[in-house]
């Protein structure tokens, strides 16, 4: 039988962690799933883990990563993408847990509502409570490309295992595996950013993510030099992207541009305002924007 969901999972010495992620996968209320695990060369039990999971039911599929892919996040979740077989694809990470009706609450949005991509909400690990039981999904509203500036801005606070897509979406657009942070906020932006594309927000909470130290997101908040500038050249990525297919707007361009001037770059800056001037009198005022900016921001941190 073919899967309905694919569901793909990186992992990297989660051997501590790993075993309740899988048990939760495997407390399913839908079962018409394949879990993809993609080994970027683990040096724990990790392995002995899945394998035991493997033996007792054959959803549970393990793979080490090839050198085709490169090591980290991105290379794993492409792999898993290039082995997927279902209609609907979900990432989950190694050490959180879902609730058990996610796929099933999930996909009943995506069939009734006719969409491509179903976001839905996420909370901290330790609230996790499988006994919260839904009759359906809450709609909070329709995403499409012209809601852009709400997946930029993190408004919708989508991220790699917050949404179920269909397959199909990434026919022609995968993660880019130099990037170690920002990865999936570059991805989903270029594919929201597709017209032929519209999904859903539900207000339902169906997964529940684990906060380490040691994750990329700990690793970039600590000021890993790696993290960061994976966020620099993610926000360039996009930046071209929405260029190229004439998604830069006012408002968009606005929001880039105030957002790098936190990240206190002024190289990023200068480059970000010849990617989005469309003209020479645009790069006059765009410049001249960026260097009123800390009176602006001065004088609002005074008013507030």
């Amino acid at each position: 039988m073919i899967p309905k969901v694919s569901i793909i999972m990186a992992t990297y010495n989660r051997a501590h962690l790993i075993k309740k992620t899988l048990q939760s996968i495997q407390n399913q209320t839908f079962g018409n799933f394949e879990c993809i695990i993609i080994d970027d060369t683990s040096q724990d039990k990790t392995k002995e883990v899945v394998e035991k999971f493997i033996g007792e039911d054959n959803r549970y599929n393990y793979f080490l990563r090839n050198s085709k892919y490169q090591k980290g996040l991105s290379g794993c979740r492409n792999m898993g993408l290039d082995l997927a077989h279902g209609e609907w694809v979900i990432f989950f990470d190694d050490d959180d847990l879902v609730h058990p009706q996610n796929l099933e609450i999930a996909l009943k949005a995506g069939k009734e509502l006719k969409c491509d991509y179903v976001h839905y909400r996420k909370s901290n690990y330790n609230f996790f409570n499988e006994r919260v039981e839904y009759d359906s999904y809450s709609l909070v509203e329709s995403i499409d490309n012209t809601q852009l500036l709400k997946v930029l801005n993190n408004y919708y606070g989508i991220s790699s295992c917050s949404v179920l897509w269909r397959r199909e979406m990434f026919n022609n657009l995968r993660f880019n595996e130099n990037l170690k942070y920002a990865e999936e906020w570059a991805l989903f932006t270029k594919i929201i950013s597709i017209k032929e594309y519209h999904g859903v927000f539900i207000d339902n909470i169906l997964y529940y993510n684990k906060k380490h130290p040691d994750s990329n997101t700990g690793r970039y908040f600590s000021h890993d030099l790696e993290m960061i500038n994976s966020h620099y050249e993610a926000i360039r990525s996009v930046a071209e992207h929405l260029k190229l297919n004439f998604h830069l707007n006012w408002r968009i361009k606005y929001f880039l541009l105030n957002y790098t001037f936190q990240l206190n770059n002024r190289k990023l800056i200068i480059e970000l305002i010849e990617i989005i001037s469309s003209n020479s009198i645009e790069l006059y005022f765009w410049n001249l924007y960026c260097l009123t900016l800390p009176i602006k921001v001065k004088l609002r941190r005074k008013i507030s």
